[in-house]
Parts: C-alpha cells; sequence; structure tokens
C-alpha cells in the first residue's frame, strides 16, 4: 500500500468521529445520516460511526435482562454485522471463554465517560423500537 492510500484511509478511519462535539440530536443525524436513505443504509451508517468511536475490546454488562443478568459482564469484542431484526450486533466473551453475538443496544459499557457511550446514546435514539 502506498503512503498516499495510507493518508485516504486514515480520513475514511474517522469519517464520523468528529460527530461527537454535535449535541444537537437533529443535526448529529442529519450529518450522519445525509446519504443514507432507509434503515440498511442508517445501519451501515451507525455502524461505521460506532467502529471509528468504540476502541475495541471494552467491558460492558447487559442493559436489560432479555440476553442475561445485568449484573454479568462480559467484554465486547467487534461489531459482527447489521441485520434487519435487531440492527447492528457485535461479538462478546464471557468471563468462561464463551463467545456470543448479542445487538449493540444491549450492552452497557462501564467504563461511562468514554465516548463509546455518546455513539451508543445516539445510536438507541435513532432506532425505530423502544429499547
Amino acid at each position: 500500500m502506498s503512503a498516499g492510500n495510507k493518508a485516504s484511509d486514515a480520513k475514511e478511519d474517522f469519517m464520523f468521529r468528529h460527530l461527537l462535539k454535535e449535541r444537537d440530536q437533529e443535526a448529529l443525524l442529519d450529518e450522519l445520516l445525509i446519504d443514507s436513505e432507509g434503515w440498511d443504509k442508517g445501519l451501515a451508517a451507525f455502524e461505521i460511526y460506532m467502529d471509528e468511536c468504540f476502541e475495541f475490546p471494552f467491558e460492558a454488562r447487559f442493559r436489560n435482562k432479555e440476553y442475561g443478568k445485568k449484573s454479568v459482564r462480559f467484554v465486547v469484542l467487534r461489531l459482527t454485522c447489521c441485520r434487519d431484526k435487531g440492527g447492528v450486533f457485535c461479538e462478546i466473551r464471557f468471563r468462561n471463554g464463551k463467545t456470543r453475538e448479542i445487538p449493540v443496544y444491549e450492552i452497557a459499557p462501564l467504563d461511562a465517560k468514554h465516548e463509546r457511550n455518546i455513539v451508543l446514546q445516539d445510536y438507541i435514539r435513532w432506532l425505530p423500537f423502544k429499547v
């Protein structure tokens, strides 16, 4: 890969990171979703936004009881895919080494001051269903 490609890749890596400073929800969604008509493209835009800001791996717990006890801690390893039902998914690993795939909206990161929490809240507010 040439140096020019690396610079281009670095620029692309931070396509949405600047949105962390935008706290006007409407303005944030307008910029994030400007070319993203429909559910699929919106999910893809949020997946990029998350991938830029989450900094894997990180510790979390379940947000709701649907996927496990809220007290259970695990490590979020990576984003895995976008699906029509459930949105963006991630892979988690429990302390016993077992892994599982769950919707991103079901995680509650333990580091409350990290920027990933802003991104996660933006995503949850955007979802067309209640979490």
